[in-house]
């Protein structure tokens, strides 16, 4: 998923991999009694029943902080005629039970061409850098609206797990990604179940949340005016994974749909591990 142009295909798919990822960190809760909660999320991205794209998402979990990686690729076709990558990485610790964005960093390659984005919390004010420059005007924007609690995708959604965790499927969240400032509104739809006949490899209950993204600054005004019009919405299946070792349930992403230009996307699991261990969804 390419974040800084338009005519890249992953650049496309941006808001849908947000909606769909950012909770999938955001609603695991770090275990009080466990020194390392590895959790490791493997996905594959469909349109018209070709893969066309993977998600990776490997989170540890820790009483002091947390440290988490995200790659996202092209396959197959796709990556033939649009060889792209995306690998991001996000840290922070955990302050009177409360996550704090420390570092994210994200590089987005084409070909040969790679882009980079550190974003650093550890002043008064958030620090920002790219290996290109950013529209005037749209730096202009996110400035106004930038603040030091305004943090990364990952450390955003843990902060409102922590602090709401029951709440999970309500709200709105407002992220900065170091190329723009964006909300993500969430809302509750439905229980549902997945069987033997369906994608992915998790199997059992689940309930289905629409997730809405909405630019605040970083984009152009006619976008901005475009989406506040007709917002880009999503629905994901969420389901609670039992960890064996640390004798709880963990809620996370299982699958995903929305479009990606205009065609119907699809994102189920490929693999799914909790401490270090395969899961199904069916062990307890």
């Amino acid at each position: 998923m390419t974040f800084f142009s338009s005519n890249h295909f992953l650049s496309k798919f941006r808001p849908f991999l947000f909606g769909f990822v950012l909770v999938a960190v955001g609603l695991s809760r770090p275990a009080a009694t466990a020194e390392v909660e590895p959790i490791s999320l493997a996905y594959d991205v469909s349109i018209k029943g070709i893969r066309v794209s993977t998600i990776d998402l490997k989170i540890d979990l820790k009483p002091q902080g947390y440290d988490a990686t995200l790659e996202t690729d092209t396959v197959g076709l796709v990556g033939w005629f649009f060889d792209e990558a995306i690998s991001s990485s996000a840290s922070g610790a955990f302050i009177n039970g409360k996550p704090r964005a420390a570092h994210y960093h994200l590089e987005d390659s084409k070909g040969s061409r790679t882009k980079l984005i550190d974003v650093d919390w550890s002043g008064r004010e958030v620090r920002t850098r790219r290996s290109y420059t950013l529209d005037s005007k749209r730096a202009s924007a996110i400035r106004k609206v930038l603040k030091p609690d305004m943090f990364d995708p990952i450390s955003t959604t843990l902060s409102h797990a922590l602090e709401a965790e029951n709440i999970s499927c309500k709200g709105k969240r407002r992220v900065y990604d170091g190329k723009e400032v964006f909300d993500l509104e969430f809302k509750f739809l439905q229980a549902d179940t997945f069987g033997a006949g369906d994608a992915g490899v998790y199997r059992g209950p689940s309930f289905v949340c629409q997730v809405a993204y909405k630019p605040v600054a970083g984009q152009s005004k006619r976008k901005l005016e475009r989406i506040a019009k007709n917002p880009i919405r999503y629905r994901v299946w969420f389901a609670q994974v039992y960890a064996q070792s640390l004798g709880r349930k963990l809620t996370l992403p299982v699958a995903a749909t929305g479009k990606i230009k205009g065609y119907d996307a699809v994102i189920v699991t490929r693999a799914i591990a909790i401490d270090g261990k395969p899961s199904t969804g069916n062990s307890r």
